[in-house]
């Protein structure tokens, strides 16, 4: 199983990703740390 076949990067909406983004700013105001956060989207093993 390759989790790059079943994992493929999601293509978010831009409201979704902006989102995405603005998680990733809170998480890098609590920790100090420059935190990138990656969505992919799951597709069943047919």
């Amino acid at each position: 199983m390759d989790i790059y076949t079943n994992y493929p990067v999601a293509n978010l909406q831009d409201n979704q990703l902006e989102k995405v983004q603005e998680l990733e700013n809170a998480l890098n105001q609590e920790t100090g740390d420059k935190i990138v956060l990656i969505a992919y989207q799951h597709e069943k093993s047919e």
